[in-house]
């Protein structure tokens, strides 16, 4: 979470940017992209120069989305959706802050651009912590937003995404949701509502420890003081579909009132979830990595973390 700056961002300051070298022709794109627009795309467009940008290409079509520019600021997202086979082609404008979108507030280059069958997904960053992701139905009207990254983008579309957060907060926790782009709705998966034993037992921990610092340290550090909202980071990503199962690693810290990079207590745990059918069905448990280390002696993290997609419940939830 805390390493998540990419070469890819935009250099923003009070809405300000700089074009990146990557600015072109949509003309270029095409040429460069090997397309053969039906019919051919008119001259307005083609001529317009958009940068700061991301494309997908696949044997079925090609998909672009990046910025114009006006006055030394994001201006207006061109997003173009080519057909390969056909030739067909789709173009949309989204003026910045559409109608009061605060997707587009500010800016944001598009750093990742997803297909599947019905929809389309453009990743907006705007700061190491932060992303919007647009969807988009395959017409390219929106089908929704959330703020934050997909981590996995699973074959029933459903989107598994890690929420943004604030870049000079206190403290970073990390949370997980699940998208459902038919429904334009979001539903937390993790942390788990109620807890789970291993995440009580840190959470005492912390709780413990911010009490010794006493009340002034948290008001002079304008510290929020809630020991739930503890440093966690997310880890590795597997999924296993004949399962409908998913698993990801996080790892637990508390940085708070210890100077540097020092952490008071850290604790590894895996977060394993079922019932990927449809949004309102998943359900997740945690448990400490080392469980998962003794159920399966014989496998390294990265094939304990797939059995886990695989058997989720392998390790009993608490």
């Amino acid at each position: 979470m805390f390493g998540r700056i990419t070469a890819a961002s935009a250099l923003l300051v009070v809405g300000l940017v700089t074009a990146r070298s990557d600015e072109l022709a949509i003309a270029d794109l095409v040429r460069d992209a090997a397309l053969t627009p039906l019919p051919a795309l008119p001259p307005d467009l083609l001529n317009i120069r958009v940068g700061n940008g991301a494309d997908a290409s696949t044997d079925r079509d090609y998909v672009y989305a990046g910025w114009s520019l006006s006055a030394g600021r994001f201006d207006t997202l061109h997003v173009l959706a080519v057909d390969r086979q056909t030739g067909a082609w789709k173009h949309r404008g989204f003026k910045e802050d559409p109608n009061g979108h605060t997707a587009l507030a500010g800016g944001g280059s598009v750093v990742d651009v997803r297909t599947s069958p019905h929809f389309i997904t453009l990743e907006m960053h705007h700061n190491p912590s932060a992303s919007t992701t647009w969807v988009l139905r395959r017409d390219l009207a929106r089908a929704g937003a959330f703020y934050g990254w997909i981590k996995e983008f699973l074959p029933n579309e459903l989107m598994v995404y890690e929420h943004s957060q604030i870049h000079v907060a206190p403290t970073h926790y990390v949370e997980i949701s699940i998208f459902d782009p038919v429904a334009a709705r979001s539903r937390r998966i993790y942390p788990i509502e109620g807890g789970t034993a291993v995440r009580r037992a840190f959470v005492a921990g912390v709780k413990a420890r911010w009490d010794s610092l006493g009340e002034d340290w948290f008001r002079t550090h304008n510290h929020h003081g809630d020991p739930e909202r503890f440093d966690s980071s997310a880890g590795r990503f597997a999924t296993d579909w004949a399962a409908r199962g998913l698993a990801f690693e996080v790892s637990y810290e508390d940085f708070t009132g210890t100077s540097g990079t020092t952490s008071a207590a850290t604790a590894r745990v895996v977060v394993s979830c079922d019932g990927l059918d449809r949004a309102s069905t998943v359900r997740c448990g945690e448990s400490a990595e080392s469980d998962w280390a003794a159920a399966l002696p014989d496998r390294d993290a990265a094939a304990r973390l797939r059995e886990a997609a695989a058997h989720p419940r392998l390790v009993p939830w608490k």
